[in-house]
């Protein structure tokens, strides 16, 4: 027994739905189809599911980074020093620094220097793990720190050699962090009870 199909189109006015309805008789039987623009669409959302993308990673860039840290000194107590880095919000690139330094109970009284300028990040060719900020003031000479694996910064000293404190320990900027933690206020059932006496 063959089979044969009729192609039977319904054309609606133009100010009618877009949806069509196409008819299909075979031996007698009308079966409804859905329009193409209707099967496409289908279609497409199949696609576009089976070719999902994975996500892209985002790393955050930290535009200002701030070290304090008090690092030694041969005539004094030693020097209160606060650095901050700042980088380009968008790209990470360096910016600038703004360094300030008090020499705490140097003969004559408290000296403080303050000095900014432009920074760099330099890598050892020989070891890929040593990388340090060059500092340039726009007055002064410039200073070398050296980035430690757990975020401090040591400051190199002019003979080249990391600076240590009087116990030879490290002489280290160590890294500010804000404080982002939520700051609560005592509720009322939390606030201290008064004797009547009082």
């Amino acid at each position: 027994m063959t089979y044969f199909i009729r192609l039977i189109r319904y054309n609606p006015p133009k100010d009618s739905l877009l949806i069509t309805k196409t008819h299909f008789l075979i031996h007698g039987r009308t079966m409804k189809v859905l329009t193409p623009l209707l099967a496409m669409m289908t279609v497409l959302m199949g696609v576009t599911g089976c070719t999902s993308t994975p996500p892209t990673e985002v790393h955050a860039v930290r535009a200002l980074e701030r070290f304090e840290g008090t690092l030694p000194c041969p005539d004094c107590r030693g020097v209160a020093t606060d650095l901050v880095i700042r980088r380009d919000p968008i790209t990470g690139a360096p910016d600038n620094f703004y360094l300030h330094e008090v020499r705490i109970d140097a003969p004559g009284g408290q000296r403080v220097n303050t000095s900014w300028g432009q920074w760099r990040i330099e890598h050892d060719l020989f070891d890929e793990h040593n990388h340090r900020y060059r500092l340039t003031p726009e007055i002064g000479d410039e200073r070398l720190m050296l980035i430690r694996s757990d975020g401090a910064l040591q400051p190199v000293g002019s003979e080249g050699r990391p600076l240590t404190d009087d116990k030879s320990d490290p002489a280290l900027l160590k890294p500010m962090t804000p404080d982002l933690s939520m700051t609560t206020t005592p509720s009322s059932q939390e606030k201290p009870v008064r004797n009547a006496g009082e």
